[in-house]
């Protein structure tokens, strides 16, 4: 597949959808030629507060847009793109309820640092990137101890469709407890196929990769992600002069490893794909529209009887995920009571390991670095487990009852009228296509747009491709995504976020611990109140993410209901400008492009 093959189709898919004018087409179609002109990109910056990600951004551009200074200056995450559409102003804030809200720059900075209620991001135009990086989103974030629940979600959402993360840690800090807590949340949320980038900012003249202090921040990053990581050093600002630092070795790589001929060609192959599920669904409403169209009375009266025992069980089936998801939450609280008294015992165990301990600091940070984050782990790994085995179960008994509804709604039909049984074969294998690959329960989503192009083209990510799709907006569902694989991720990085936070609690122990005879007994109790707050703020997130994977599942319900509807829908009156012979043609030729794309990708 190259490009110019991808425009010609693109060409035939519109002169043939355009003959019936249905806007649902023509959207989908829209949607995937700006993907296809305008192929964005995602890199993500990530770091401590102070260590520098706003400086390098504005190294990048050439000038100080972005606002810097000592204290924490970004509290909310940095959209920055180039303009390659007309925008009326640079500045914009994108609000919660997905409005897009010009502001001017004394609004941008101040919101930069002090974010609102309604504000989900600031966005950034620019004019253009340097380094050939055209069509790039690039997300400058708070630091880890910055992060609010809204950012959290926020990272969450858009780690695992970056194309690239860099991390950023500055020199004089060097790697520290919030960015082992950082590294580990990221390790969480991306896969093998996300490249992170690691930056050393602010080094000293002189200081080659081989400084105790960079390989030390190298080492103790490599580990928290178990990769390795290529790595950039950043020179210091001059003291008497302003100087961004340009950091070219670092960009022009990011340049190349978007613009790499693997990537082009993935993201190639993806829209290919997309353009055989946009043209899949034109010919099904196709074949729907001419047997519509062509049966008599009486078959069209026999199709509306047997589809309504069909469609009787979408409520069936919806009080199944009800109840079975209701159970699993309930579980879900038990498990995590469960697991907060083990990381507890094992805490306590350590602290009154009689002769283990000759201080009692040191006591401290092996309770805080090693005791309650191993068996936390541990246990977060167990309820995962849990969840991933009973969901996989959910979805494989959903499936079962929607293929016996078909199964007996297919019987049913090829008794009664010959007519609509093709139509009720193809709109089955379509149906079910759609929904064991990307909508009813998103949990198996396969990579090929069997999906439907109107889940836009993030299905590219699970081949590797991590820059397109639903990011943020409401142009499309979230069907694009892999629910419950994100769902299982947030697991992990919900437990490594909570931890962060009880180990706050840990450390104040410190300063408990001056009487020799009751350290032991002070440590225990701050143990006890620090996983209380991982298993309480867990908890809640857990359950916050399991709604909402109900009514994800709830609404590609719907959906695939809502398919054999649109599909079967018995015509009122008869529309005497259809034209079933054009509308023939039209679908033969749809068919045979169908064809070619897959012979196209084939060939490859």
């Amino acid at each position: 597949m190259n490009k110019e093959q991808l425009q010609r189709n693109m060409a035939t898919i519109l002169s043939l959808i355009q003959v019936m004018g249905l806007e649902k087409h023509i959207a989908l179609y829209r949607f995937l030629q700006e993907r296809i002109n305008y192929p964005e990109s995602f890199v993500v910056m990530l770091g401590e507060t102070g260590s520098g990600k706003s400086t390098l951004i504005n190294g990048l551009l050439g000038q100080a847009i972005l606002p810097t200074s000592a204290s924490p200056t970004t509290g909310t995450v940095v959209e920055v793109m180039d303009s390659w559409k007309q925008f009326q102003s640079p500045f914009y804030a994108v609000n919660r309820d997905a409005t897009l809200e010009i502001i001017d720059n004394e609004t941008f900075a101040y919101l930069a640092q002090f974010p609102d209620e309604e504000l989900q991001r600031l966005r950034l135009l620019v004019e253009k990137f340097p380094h050939n990086l055209q069509y790039l989103r690039l997300f400058d974030t708070p630091g880890y101890g910055s992060i609010n629940e809204k950012h959290d979600e926020i990272l969450k959402d858009f780690l695992p469709n970056s194309d690239i993360v860099i991390y950023v840690v500055m020199y004089r800090v060097g790697f520290q407890e919030d960015d082992h807590f950082f590294m580990q949340y990221i390790g969480e949320l991306v896969d093998e196929f996300t490249t992170v980038l690691l930056v050393i900012n602010r080094v000293p003249d002189k200081i080659s990769s081989f400084d105790k202090r960079i390989m030390e921040i190298k080492k103790y990053a490599e580990d928290c992600l178990h990769r390795e990581l290529p790595t950039f050093l950043v020179p210091t600002e001059a003291q008497n002069e302003v100087r961004l630092p340009a950091a070219n070795e670092l960009w022009e790589l990011v340049s190349a490893l978007l613009q790499s001929p693997d990537r082009e060609q993935l993201l190639l192959n993806a829209m290919a794909h997309y353009q055989i599920d946009l043209l899949s669904d034109y010919a099904l409403y196709l074949d729907s529209k001419i047997l519509q169209a062509t049966a008599s009375q009486e078959e069209q009266r026999v199709l509306s009887e047997e589809i309504q025992p069909f469609l009787s069980q979408e409520d069936k089936i919806k009080d199944y995920i009800e109840k079975s998801f209701s159970q699993i939450s309930e579980i879900l609280a038990r498990m995590m009571n469960n697991a907060s008294n083990s990381v507890k015992q094992k805490c306590q165990a350590d602290i009154y390991s009689m002769g283990k301990w000759t201080e009692k600091d040191q006591c401290l940070s092996y309770v805080q670095n090693h005791s309650m984050q191993f068996v936390a782990r541990q246990e977060a790994k167990q309820i995962s487990d849990y969840l991933e085995d009973e969901l996989n179960r959910i979805d494989e008994e959903v499936y079962s009852m929607l293929n016996t509804a078909v199964m007996d709604f297919e019987r049913r039909v090829a008794l009664r009228t010959n007519i609509y049984h093709p139509l009720v074969l193809k709109m089955s294998k379509y149906a079910m296509t759609r929904a064991t690959t990307q909508g009813l329960t998103n949990y198996f989503a396969r990579f090929g747009g069997a999906g439907g192009a109107g889940a836009g083209v993030a299905n590219a990510a699970k081949k590797g491709l991590k820059n397109l799709g639903k990011l943020f907006g409401k142009t499309f569902s979230r069907d694009t995504h892999n629910a419950l694989a994100q769902f299982l991720k947030k697991i992990g990085a919900t437990s490594a976020k909570s931890l962060a936070v009880a180990a706050v609690v840990i450390v104040e122990a410190a300063f408990y611990l001056y009487d020799s005879l009751t350290w032991q007994k002070d440590l225990a109790k701050k143990v006890d109140e620090a996983v209380d707050i991982w298993e309480r703020n867990s908890l809640g997130t857990l359950l916050q993410d399991m709604k909402e994977l109900k009514e994800h599942n709830l609404e590609k319900l719907s959906e695939y209901f809502n398919d054999y509807r649109d599909a079967f829908k018995p015509e009122d009156t008869i529309d005497n400008s259809f034209d079933i012979e054009e509308a023939k043609s039209i679908l033969n030729k749809a068919n045979n492009l169908i064809n070619t794309i897959d012979q196209q990708l084939e060939g490859l």
